[in-house]
């Protein structure tokens, strides 16, 4: 298709809401309001009728969005807080409970722990969880170990449930995700449609058309390219990968943020380029969640070099990201 250089040839909606359903939400909420407000007017019940329904099965699939995202944080915290347990108590009660029957510097002890509590500390988590399954196995058959090997048993089936039930909502997330993207695809139209018609409508009238808008929203998330103020910058980040941001800035530099991915990101600055890394409490931001930030925050006032971390081994994230000044 050739490409539309004439601007009201192009869907504006579509364009500023791709990928921010956050947007789209608000754009599509005002509008709505104000199409329910006038609802009298025979013309605007006309759109409103059309309008209405898409607004609704949208809304409750983003709201749906958003809800599972809120439970999947409530479980990665969980299996944090876990790993936290076990790092400051349970290894040394499993260690303990071996000890009662086979003191450190055994034959025994040394085949359950060749490397201390190493193995269960370091990796990533299923690397660890693969060193503790393979604790419980060595306990295997041993009456003398049945209590130390219930403990590993216990930790082992608390984080099998957390992760079975994070890889639900990862599911159900993902399921919910194409559902909102198809929705405000349609929504997008929908709005595009709407203006068409209230412009033959109201030829001439360019207040009465603007005013069943959120304008100052639209203009602010519109490119300049196209006639706005956006010079909004989207940028990928491969799982578990950390990625410079590409812009030069000020401590007083004020950014706005948009995590428009499902995966937590942290966001950090650093003195120099190379080798960065993820400072031990980040600023984290989370799926959909769209904030305005200076970047003092991020780290000392002398960094010159702003990252964007993607904190998901399975997942690409994407943020976009608009200056403010």
């Amino acid at each position: 298709m050739a490409k539309l250089l004439w601007i009201f040839l192009r869907n504006i909606f579509g364009t500023i809401t791709k990928r921010n359903n956050r947007k789209m939400d608000s754009i599509s909420a005002d509008h709505d309001r104000k199409l329910a407000a006038r609802a009298s007017n025979p013309i605007i019940a006309v759109i409103y009728a059309t309008f209405h329904p898409l607004r609704l099965s949208f809304h409750a699939s983003y709201s749906a969005y958003i809800a599972a995202l809120g439970e999947v944080q409530g479980i990665t915290l969980a299996i944090k807080n876990l790993w936290k347990e076990a790092s400051s108590t349970l290894y040394d009660d499993w260690e303990t409970a071996v000890k009662l029957y086979y003191k450190k510097g055994s034959d025994k002890h040394k085949s359950l722990f060749p490397n201390g509590h190493e193995p269960f500390r370091t990796g990533t988590y299923e690397q660890r969880i693969t060193a503790i399954e393979a604790l419980s196995l060595n306990m295997e058959g041993d009456p003398d170990l049945a209590d130390a090997k219930d403990l590993v048993d216990d930790f082992l089936s608390r984080y099998s449930d957390k992760r079975a039930a994070h890889d639900d909502k990862d599911l159900l997330i993902k399921n919910l995700l194409s559902e909102v993207k198809t929705k405000k695809e349609a929504l997008s139209l929908a709005l595009y449609s709407d203006l068409g018609y209230l412009m033959y409508k109201y030829p001439g009238q360019p207040d009465v058309i603007g005013s069943y808008f959120n304008i100052s929203e639209i203009v602010s998330s519109t490119s300049k390219d196209d006639g706005g103020e956006s010079n909004e910058l989207t940028l990928t980040i491969q799982k578990s990968k950390i990625i410079e941001g590409g812009f030069a800035f000020l401590p007083t530099t004020k950014i706005r943020v948009y995590n428009s991915g499902t995966t937590d990101l942290a966001l950090f600055t650093a003195a120099a380029k190379a080798n960065p890394t993820v400072p031990e409490e980040p600023f984290t931001l989370h799926p959909e969640e769209d904030t305005e930030l200076e970047m003092s925050i991020l780290g000392l006032q002398s960094n010159r070099f702003f990252f964007i971390a993607n904190l998901s081994a399975t997942d690409d994230g994407e943020i976009v990201i608009d200056e403010i000044n």
